[in-house]
């Protein structure tokens, strides 16, 4: 006949597993990963290009600093807007505007967007202000949007160009003569970098000349609505920012991208 089972365990095995569930306790807790929503750029096919180096190292080091698992997240630009609205994710360069500020709260800028224009090297004029681009058709990113000033002219002191294009055909829509401007955003500010990086990346399609004033700039924002989960995360990106700009990491990330290792152009221009 077997025994009968114990009422109680024995006091070894009750010390086992208490010990066990202190341990268990103890453990920190694996945080979910938090998506930083992206515009995904796309090449001349409809493929998805990489996402900009300056980014990638930045939500790298921003992730390290936070102690956050931030992931990015790219999405056509539309579909980013929107997830984010529903508050599925932290948007990455959403523009403070009074309607967005309804909606989301806004971190410490990671560092300025710069808009310069380029121009054929047989059509470049001198800049000065808005009104020096009457008459002239501009090529800009599909759903991009500037300054109150700027958007205040669009469509009566200039046209716009807006498709979701890659930067390669907005470089061949300026080269065929379908834009007199192409209004290029990058963190870049120093502007004979710029031009020799452009002349050799779409050097086969002409020769480009950057403007010598920038048509803006605004701050590279990270926004969350209110409403969304992840808000209470806000306060410690904001103060990671801080120190990484203390230290000057953003910064340096910035230049490691702009100022690139010499290496040979991807697309040379065909000689004579």
């Amino acid at each position: 006949m077997r025994s009968p089972l114990p009422t109680a365990l024995p006091d070894f095995a009750r010390s086992v597993l208490m010990l066990c569930s202190l341990t268990l306790l103890s453990l920190p807790a694996h945080p979910a990963s938090i998506p930083i929503l992206m515009g995904q750029e796309t090449g001349n096919n409809g493929e998805a290009l990489p996402i900009a180096p300056t980014r990638v190292e930045v939500v790298k080091r921003l992730s390290a600093e936070s102690g956050l698992d931030l992931q990015i997240s790219p999405y056509p630009w539309r579909r980013t807007q929107l997830l984010a609205e529903e508050g599925a994710g932290i948007i990455w360069g959403k523009d403070r505007t009074a309607a967005a500020e309804a909606l989301f709260d806004f971190s410490e800028s990671l560092y300025p967007l710069n808009f310069w224009l380029v121009t054929r090297a047989d059509q470049t004029f001198d800049f000065r202000e808005l009104s020096d681009l009457r008459g002239k058709v501009l090529s800009i990113p599909d759903g991009a949007r500037y300054d109150e000033a700027f958007e205040a002219q669009r469509g009566k002191l200039f046209r716009i160009e807006e498709a979701a294009l890659s930067l390669e055909r907005r470089f061949a829509m300026l080269a065929l003569g379908r834009a007199n401007v192409l209004v290029l955003t990058t963190p870049g500010q120093d502007i004979k970098t710029l031009e020799a990086n452009l002349n050799c990346d779409f050097g086969h399609l002409g020769e480009w000349r950057v403007l010598g004033k920038r048509l803006g700039s605004v701050p590279t924002l990270l926004a969350v609505t209110r409403q969304s989960p992840l808000h209470g995360h806000l306060a410690t990106l904001n103060a990671a920012i801080a120190r990484l700009k203390a230290r000057g990491e953003i910064q340096e990330a910035l230049e490691k991208a702009v100022k690139r290792a010499p290496r040979p152009c991807r697309h040379p221009p065909d000689k004579p």
